[in-house]
């Protein structure tokens, strides 16, 4: 599994192209992209031609990218719905490393999760309905 970049940021008309010109002036490609909205925020899960070069980047533009392996999942933001996918995982043998909340939106009623596991292929696989 490549790394990827995550940007969760403020949503503003823009954004993607902003993202996107800072990357192509600094000849960085961008192999795959998925922009999620969730309410006021926005994220960017990113994959590049040269991860270290788009975080430093990013980071100098004032963007707050995160270096993934994570999954992201969208649950519903109620007790409980963490506890589900974690059982999953744990039921499947595999271990979670990190938990990272990277939006929540009270009007949706929605939170995306960033999950590190030692297994990402097989996690990936049980948790496909949450899968962003």
């Amino acid at each position: 599994m490549k790394k990827r970049l995550v940007v969760s940021t403020e949503d503003k008309p823009g954004l993607v192209a902003d993202v996107s010109y800072l990357l192509a002036k600094a000849r960085i490609n961008i192999e795959d992209i998925n922009v999620i909205k969730a309410g006021k925020s926005v994220i960017i899960d990113l994959l590049v031609n040269d991860e270290a070069k788009a975080k430093r980047l990013l980071e100098v533009n004032g963007y707050k990218p995160m270096r993934s392996e994570s999954l992201l999942v969208k649950l519903n933001d109620e007790p409980g719905a963490l506890a589900e996918v974690a059982r999953k995982l744990s039921d499947s043998n595999i271990e979670i490393s990190r938990v990272d909340i990277v939006s929540k939106d009270a009007e949706s009623g929605l939170a995306i999760l960033a999950i590190e596991v030692d297994k990402p292929k097989k996690a990936q696989e049980i948790l496909k309905e949450w899968m962003v």
